[in-house]
């Protein structure tokens, strides 16, 4: 059985993101494809009471109208709305009835004002093309329409048109079927839109205008927004969620090599301290929570932008109840009809959003936990070593000390040549700085300046050595020249012994 169509006609509405991440490639789209029109459909002619063309300020213009143009013979028009955070371009090719031209051949017009266009960029949240006409024969109800009339409806030229079941009836008076590939992340939209012989106005009403003006978004172009924001939103997840699952992976990666480096606890308390590696894996750690916190917070957003979404779509539904095709054989019901695949898949993703959202919480709930016990560990452990070596050190210097007190209390003269004084008090101060800035690399040791600077001084107390050497040799004042090089030479082997001792220590 066949079925006769007349008066067929080509709806377009591309939506693009007002305030994308990148608005100016997609305003430039935008103007692109408002010259294509032009350029390739003719559409050139000012519409009665409208601007015909884009004004500098376009972009900022309120909500509502922002231009429109027309070209004679038939009805071809384009306009550009702008509906809140989004912009409309629709356009209706529709030839006068007596030129007899298909829906595959108004459909390749557009095809080539969107390749004159050029590359969508991000912001187009997606595009729908309505293949229009009325059914010839008043005997065929709308809703029965035969399948020759939905196997019309051009597809993308890949030969994967798939119709979304027996579609949906609006108002009992016009049916829509959808052709589209298997994707549930497609950006054009292919829906044919059949009414009775007497329905030319349910579809401009519907399609096109409201009331008999452009100003207005028409119904299906309004729901089809809000679905091109859901599918758009889709797109974006997908695009992100291999990075996402990565990101999961490294984290716990880890979160496992903080585990392993810290000593099992049949270990002294003095024992089970992290060392320096556990250190750089804290901070590798708490780069991995920042950008675990981002994606989180996003993906909050994108949750609560999807819901937003399917209320709208579930208050802008124009599709009657009950219009589905009944359940599968398996009693397994699943919704059919391009308004009811936009439901279920706004249903799905949620749940896939609020899955992601868990097990982001968890992962971030591990970080938390384990690095707050972690970082303790190791402050503590700094403490500990702190602690060792400041008490070490005042043993050191109280000796010193005491011994300083006891020559001077018992008049004592130590037996040091003249010569030698200068060299013996460089030493003590050499070894005193030494000692200090041994300290500053204990509480910091994963900065590289402090492992340096204490070779620096090491090699310091070697030079002073050479010195006292060279004078206690000569037993007099040694020329500068030669205290120069033995100075030197005893600076070398001191900052390369501790360089050495430093490359043993970082291998074990």
């Amino acid at each position: 059985m066949s079925a006769r169509l007349g008066a067929r006609a080509l709806v377009v509405h591309v939506f693009v993101a007002a305030d994308g991440e990148d608005s100016v490639a997609d305003l430039a789209y935008l103007h692109r494809m408002w010259r294509a029109c032009g350029d390739v459909l003719g559409m050139t002619e000012p519409v009665p009471g409208m601007n015909a063309d884009l004004g500098p300020a376009w972009a900022q213009a309120p909500p509502g109208l922002s231009a429109a143009r027309s070209r004679p013979g038939g009805m071809h028009q384009v306009v550009l709305r702008r509906e809140y955070d989004t912009f409309c371009l629709s356009a209706v090719l529709e030839p006068d009835t007596v030129e007899g031209v298909t829906w595959s051949e108004l459909d390749a017009r557009w095809s080539r004002v969107e390749r004159a266009a050029g590359a969508a960029p991000s912001g187009v949240l997606g595009s729908a093309r309505l293949f229009l006409a009325r059914l010839t024969d008043p005997a065929t109800p709308v809703r029965a329409c035969p399948e020759s009339v939905q196997d019309s409806v051009p597809t993308d030229g890949s030969g994967t048109g798939v119709r979304s079941g027996p579609g949906a009836l609006l108002g009992g008076r016009v049916a829509v079927w959808e052709s589209c590939g298997p994707g549930d992340d497609r950006t054009v939209r292919r829906l044919a839109v059949i009414a009775g012989p007497d329905g030319d106005a349910e579809l401009s009403a519907l399609a096109w205008v409201v009331a008999g003006s452009v100003r207005e978004l028409p119904p299906l172009a309004h729901y089809l927004l809000h679905a091109g924001r859901l599918r758009h939103q889709l797109r974006v997840w997908r695009a992100a969620h291999p990075g996402l699952w990565r990101l999961r992976q490294e984290t716990d990666a880890c979160l496992r090599e903080l585990l392993r480096v810290v000593p099992p606890a049949r270990h002294q308390p003095s024992e089970r301290i992290p060392g320096t590696s556990a250190a750089r894996l804290l901070d590798d750690l708490q780069a991995r929570v920042l950008a675990l916190i981002d994606r989180s917070t996003r993906l909050r957003e994108m949750r609560r932008t999807v819901e937003i979404v399917a209320d709208n779509l579930r208050v802008l539904d124009p599709s009657e109840e009950g219009s589905s095709a009944p359940p599968p054989a398996s009693g397994v019901a699943r919704p059919v009809g391009p308004f009811a695949d936009d439901r279920a898949l706004a249903e799905w993703f949620g749940r896939q959003l609020d899955d992601d959202a868990i097990y982001l919480e968890h992962t971030l709930q591990r970080c938390e936990r384990i690095g707050t016990v972690l970082d303790q560990l190791s402050q503590r452990g700094r403490q500990r070593r702190q602690e060792s070596l400041n008490a070490g050190l005042a043993g050191v210097v109280g000796a010193v000390l005491m011994c300083l007190a006891a020559v001077q209390s018992l008049e004592y003269t130590v037996p040091v040549p003249a010569a030698v004084k200068p060299a013996v008090v460089t030493a003590l101060g050499a070894f005193a700085l030494s000692a200090s800035l041994a300290v500053v690399r204990v509480l910091l040791p994963d900065r590289r300046w402090s492992l340096f600077v204490l070779q620096a001084s090491i090699g310091m107390v070697t030079a002073s050595l050479g010195w006292v050497t060279i004078a206690a040799v000569q037993g007099s004042t040694p020329p500068p020249s030669t205290t120069l090089s033995c100075a030197g030479f005893g600076f070398l082997v001191g900052t390369a012994v501790a360089a050495a001792l430093a490359r043993a220590r970082h291998r074990r």
